[in-house]
């Protein structure tokens, strides 16, 4: 298991599967969050959250097939959270492959947001494999993308092994 703090919540990584069946109850909470469950076996993800005494809310309250595709599926098997969450949303990070920083809401497990952490049209773009946010001020989030492209002519956007800059209230890429 891998934890990491951010603040008031508290994201654990768990490599398992999320159970099935009716009494799932999927994308309802009742009460507040303190803490964040990733349950994956890394072809698809769950999201579960619990209370400040480690009971569950619910197991699956957004999981690969909960919400309709925005620029991605809702989420992938390969997921990790944010080191830094925002106030009222969970930042995640599809990783590689899919390479997408999104915000939902914990209201409900609505997407407030997604921006691709790579130029798309870029032929033979490659993936950046990002994994982890960091927060510097409310228009400002930066990303950390681990893998570097082998190709010297890429331009700025496709080199990777970087930083990048993303403004979550608009969900651009900036820096």
């Amino acid at each position: 298991m891998n934890t990491k703090t951010s603040g008031l919540l508290l994201a654990l990584y768990v490599v398992a599967g999320c159970s099935g069946g009716s009494e799932r109850n999927c994308g309802q909470i009742d009460g507040m969050p303190r803490f964040a469950v990733v349950l994956t076996d890394f072809q698809s993800t769950s999201i579960g959250l619990l209370d400040a005494e480690g009971e569950a809310l619910t197991e699956c309250w957004i999981d690969s097939g909960s919400l309709a595709a925005n620029l991605v599926a809702t989420l992938s098997g390969d997921v990790v959270l944010g080191t830094e969450q925002p106030t009222g949303a969970l930042a995640i990070i599809d990783r590689f492959g899919t390479d997408v920083y999104s915000r939902v809401s914990l209201e409900s497990p609505t997407i407030l947001g997604q921006v691709r952490l790579q130029d798309p049209d870029i032929s033979g773009a490659f993936s950046a494999n990002p994994h982890d946010a960091v927060t510097s001020s409310p228009t400002s989030v930066w990303i950390s993308r681990y893998a570097g492209n082998a190709d010297p002519d890429a331009p700025p956007i496709a080199r990777g092994s970087d930083l990048l800059e993303v403004d979550p209230t608009t969900f651009m890429r900036t820096g």
